[in-house]
């Protein structure tokens, strides 16, 4: 196994070895927006069923599992109660706001700002409510990128429909799970890593079996004789 240290090494290199006819190399990478923007497939590589790892685990009942550990039955019963929405559907309507945003960053529209430094989910939740300044967040990225408001309204307008979870970046849901953690969820001052930590732990190879990626890779290995993927 070698880690690629970021998709574009990744692809770079699958690209290079199909063109040599390489024998037995296999890449997996996140899918990003590749589903939504049509990118095509490669041989020998494959991606995630959803955005990214994160959000394939926080799709499954891992994420179920975490919130029963280190959340607060209390209080989460209570924020249902008083929302009328589940945790999980709330993280993701927070975590799709910025979702939309990259989307426009990174699709076809390439703003090519830098989010992860400027646009941590941080800067615009109140942590003693679990509540984004959605506005905020948008009058934040429209200065950024040097748009008006309603030029920004308009381009949100034209994102494709796609799966939530394609739309939903990972390492944003995990901060915007952190600080519900904080206080309204729990009491639990946890980290974006400790999260994908205990992700990672709660995950079943039953939900792993389930997904798109492990038939594509059980495809990629009935293609070959000789490599194996799996026992």
């Amino acid at each position: 196994l070698v880690i690629c240290s970021g998709k574009l090494p990744a692809v770079e290199a699958i690209n290079v070895l199909n063109a040599r006819n390489f024998a037995g190399a296999l890449a997996v990478v996140d899918d990003d927006f590749d589903a939504a923007t049509g990118v095509p497939a490669t041989v020998n590589l494959l991606k995630t069923d959803t955005h990214d790892v994160e959000t394939l685990l926080l799709s499954s009942p891992a994420l179920e599992h975490v919130l029963r550990e280190k959340g607060d039955p209390a209080r989460i019963a209570r924020f249902e109660e008083s929302t009328g929405t589940s945790v999980v559907d709330s993280l993701v309507e927070r975590a799709s706001v910025f979702g939309c945003l990259r989307f426009l960053n990174d699709g076809p529209t390439s703003f090519r700002t830098e989010m992860d430094k400027a646009f941590r989910p941080w800067k615009f939740f109140d942590v003693s409510s679990w509540k984004l300044d959605a506005d905020a967040l948008r009058l934040a990225y429209a200065n950024a990128v040097g748009i008006s408001e309603t030029d920004l309204a308009t381009l949100l307008g034209t994102i494709p429909e796609m799966p939530i979870w394609n739309l939903v970046h990972g390492h944003d849901a995990l901060v915007i799970l952190a600080i519900g953690l904080r206080e309204v969820l729990g009491d639990c001052q946890c980290t974006e890593a400790d999260l994908g930590s205990w992700l990672r732990l709660a995950y079943s190879k039953a939900e792993f079996d389930k997904t798109a990626l492990r038939a594509d890779m059980v495809r990629w290995e009935s293609s070959s004789n000789v490599f194996k993927l799996f026992a």
